[in-house]
């Protein structure tokens, strides 16, 4: 979808149109590299092993504060033990509950911005090419500030259009 303002910017494929006839396009993929447990923020999580008796042990390392959640893509549970800070203070909140729940659903996401010229070839056909990129990876949640940390990764000409078109509108 072509909008308007720049920070409306939020699905895979949204493009936003400069003066000079280039185009930024939003994208957004899976990050494959990106674990839960790489970010000492979300706690620690491990997959449920099943055993042949009994109950699920609470693997190496989970106290007592550990729970057993859903990962409702695939259905397979995993235990979560919550963030703790550095005097013990534990993090488990209906909202952090949701963010683990959604990370080990959905994963991280690489997001990226690319930035689209048109170009004409030797038979005077033109086509659309990819003439920069600038990505951030491991992210948790998309929010528009990022675009601004990719915009500046882009360099000072785009930059500049962006905030100049914004203030004309």
């Amino acid at each position: 979808m072509n909008v308007k303002d720049f920070h409306d910017l939020s699905d895979d494929g949204d493009t936003f149109d400069l003066p000079d006839g280039r185009t930024l396009k939003l994208r957004i993929e899976v990050d494959q590299d990106a674990s839960i447990n790489d970010y000492d923020c979300y706690g620690k999580v491990a997959w449920v092993e099943s055993r042949r008796f009994g109950y699920a042990a609470r693997p190496d390392g989970f106290d007592g504060s550990a729970v057993k959640l859903w990962a409702p893509q695939n259905g397979d549970q995993f235990w979560w033990m919550p963030y703790r800070d550095e005097v013990g203070g534990i993090y488990d909140t209906p909202e952090a509950r949701a963010i683990v729940e959604d990370l080990m659903a959905f994963g991280f996401k690489d997001v990226g911005l690319e930035l689209i010229e048109t170009v004409t070839d030797s038979y005077d056909n033109e086509h659309d090419v990819v003439a920069d990129t600038a990505w951030i990876g491991g992210v948790d949640k998309f929010y528009p500030e990022l675009l601004d940390d990719l915009l500046a990764e882009l360099g000072d000409d785009v930059s500049e259009m962006v905030t100049s078109e914004g203030a004309e509108s």
